[in-house]
């Protein structure tokens, strides 16, 4: 794996895409810079540079900056697959909003 892409959004001033291995606190192989742009549905691609990857691998993304809690779509103070799988719900019309909206 030479490089990474990802489809993002951001109504916050953004943050990083940390590529990893193995688990959350794993290798670091690569981050994408993600700025804010305008709002949730304003969607752009990122791309960035991945080195040490080579092989098989269990692949941890990591989200890093300011407004991680925004992340949290379930509220339960964790930024997990569960809040993936509400984004993806989201994403395909499946619901309207998530559970730690106020």
């Amino acid at each position: 794996m030479a490089s990474f892409k990802a489809r993002v959004s951001s109504a916050t001033s953004g943050g990083n895409i940390e590529i990893r291995l193995e688990s959350i606190t794993g290798t670091l192989i690569g981050t994408c810079p993600v700025a804010g742009t305008g709002g949730w549905q304003a969607f752009t691609d990122v791309n960035c540079a991945v080195s040490g990857g080579g092989g098989k691998h269990d692949l941890y993304l990591k989200f890093t900056g300011e407004n991680t809690k925004l992340a949290d779509l379930d509220a339960n103070g964790e930024i997990n697959a569960l809040d993936f799988s509400l984004l993806k719900q989201y994403l395909l019309g499946i619901i309207s909003n998530f559970p730690g909206q106020a």
